[in-house]
């Protein structure tokens, strides 16, 4: 058994989360008035708007990244394992999904769900087309900008699910760009709502996981500093949340439980 990073070659780091999870929840608490929240409480996202005010613990989340061993064969499955207190401990999209709950299936084309409702004649709203003249270049930030300044009570909503999975679940840079087609999805509610949004969340948030650290330590010894830095995408807050389940001597100086018999586990 070796660690990623040796030992002897730990460093220091500031670890930002892209996912904007508090941020985008007070401006959906903020936009939307009662019965569109209620509308939103009973989506795939609902469970999120119960959540208690979390604070995003870098240090935690770097030490644990730390001791990171290296497992080829869990790596090819999607999965990390860590050396912890004489114990292995994996986290996986089972754990990830305990934490939030959300569907985790295989990932369908949504290219090919577009198309099946295309050719079933289903109405489209076209948001793509309404809001961002049919482009396909669409950065998080315009997402943001066009959702906070919607008027259209039809609209506002379906622009919320999106905003929601682009700005949390995939936790992606403001600048980079989202992908349309989730945009073109959600003309189609149910569908919207049946999607593995915790496989697709999971993907990005294990890459991320995966990848962090790679060369860090090399950047920390070349330039001398205190510390190295690097963000996180995806939903890593799932991730921090997992480590206050395995660490329980963590959990009693660093959370408070609301209640055990809350879920998804996020909630506890």
């Amino acid at each position: 058994m070796a660690y990623k990073i040796p030992m002897t070659e730990r460093f220091g780091a500031k670890v930002l989360s892209f996912s904007k999870l508090y941020e985008t929840i007070s401006d959906i608490k903020s936009k939307l008035n009662e019965d569109q929240l209620t509308l939103f409480r009973g989506s795939c996202f609902g469970a999120f708007l119960q959540l208690k005010n979390m604070k995003w613990a870098p240090l935690i989340v770097h030490q644990l990244l730390l001791r990171q061993i290296q497992s080829k064969d869990h790596e090819k499955k999607g999965r990390l394992v860590f050396f912890i207190g004489g114990k292995k401990a994996i986290f996986s999209i089972r754990e990830f999904n305990l934490i939030k709950g959300l569907r985790c299936h295989s990932l369908p084309d949504i290219s090919l769900y577009l198309q099946e409702m295309e050719n079933s004649g289903e109405p489209r709203v076209g948001l793509q087309y309404k809001y961002f003249k049919g482009s396909c270049h669409i950065s998080c930030q315009e997402l943001q900008r066009n959702f906070m300044q919607c008027q259209a009570p039809e609209d506002v909503f379906n622009l919320t699910l999106v905003y929601f999975a682009e700005s949390v679940l995939l936790g992606r840079d403001v600048k980079l760009l989202i992908d349309v087609d989730l945009l073109n999805l959600v003309d189609y509610l149910d569908m919207f709502n049946k999607y593995p949004w915790g496989t697709l969340s999971y993907k990005k948030t294990i890459q991320s996981l995966t990848n962090c650290l790679v060369g860090r330590s090399e950047k920390f010894k070349a330039k001398k500093n205190d510390y190295e830095w690097y963000n996180l995408l995806g939903f890593p807050w799932a991730f921090q949340l997992w480590v206050y389940e395995v660490i329980p001597s963590i959990t009693k100086k660093f959370a408070n439980c609301v209640d055990l018999n809350l879920l998804p586990r996020m909630l506890k």
